[in-house]
């Protein structure tokens, strides 16, 4: 499983926005497969944290865990 955390910290001064471009590329493949459809789930643990999950179908097996997002916001 590969993971990975990216940290946008928060100002008074500028908004920020990410974009989120999922691809599916099959081994040795440069050509991206195209997304069959996605889910996406809002869960707050707390009342100062979001978390958005997004599950993705693109393996031609209707399941939607292909490919899992989890976007955890943070507010100060």
């Amino acid at each position: 499983m590969n993971q990975e955390a990216v940290v946008v910290p928060a100002d008074d001064n500028n908004d920020r926005q990410i974009e989120i471009d999922f691809k599916v590329f099959k081994s040795g493949s440069t050509t991206a497969s195209k997304i069959k459809g996605y889910k996406k789930d809002t869960h707050c643990p707390v009342s100062w944290v979001t978390n958005y999950t997004y599950n993705t179908e693109d393996g031609g097996d209707n399941d939607y865990h292909d490919t899992t997002l989890v976007v955890s916001l943070i507010k100060e």
